[in-house]
């Protein structure tokens, strides 16, 4: 993600009605006591106000905006970022606060598997959720490289000069 991308994400989250200007969160910040929030509609869109820190969030590529007033970044830069993340929590070899969270936004948007849950205790369980989560990218990956069409070869067409001031093209 460029600086000017996450700078636009920034400021779209700091003009919308639920930024929490005390916090700097997306509605009030998520709280272990009560983490549900209440839903709320703008512009016609119903979500619940995910209580991040905004300037930690809109870091990511692959994090979504819950009312979806970010704009949409390019598919290759969500991958690359994705790979990106992997690769540094398993250089690292664990987790920092908000990973878990991330991965499992993750897995729910890459993989596609919606069963709630929001994180695991269970360190080989993790290790297969990030592998999973490689390979899916990997397989992107070599599916866009492989849908690049080649440049096509351009016919030359040479032109010589006629006797009349004309031009004849001759493949």
């Amino acid at each position: 993600m460029t600086k000017e991308q996450y700078e636009q994400r920034l400021e779209t989250c700091k003009a919308c009605p639920v930024y929490n200007e005390k916090y700097g969160t997306c509605g009030q910040p998520t709280d272990a006591i009560n983490p549900f929030k209440k839903a709320v509609e703008l512009d016609g869109v119903t979500f619940k106000p995910c209580g991040c820190a905004v300037e930690h969030k809109a870091a990511y590529a692959v994090s979504q905006c819950p009312a979806n007033r970010w704009a949409e970044l390019p598919k290759k830069t969500l991958v690359d970022e994705a790979l990106d993340f992997i690769g540094t929590i398993k250089k690292r070899g664990r987790l920092v606060p908000g990973e878990m969270a991330k991965i499992y936004q993750m897995r729910k948007e890459i993989l596609g598997i919606n069963d709630g849950k929001m994180g695991t205790s269970c360190p080989p369980c993790l290790e297969e959720i990030v592998n999973k989560l490689e390979r899916k990218l990997m397989e992107e990956i070599k599916t866009q490289e492989s849908t690049v069409v080649p440049e096509t070869k351009k016919k030359t067409i040479k032109r010589t000069k006629t006797k009349k001031g004309g031009t004849n093209d001759i493949n």
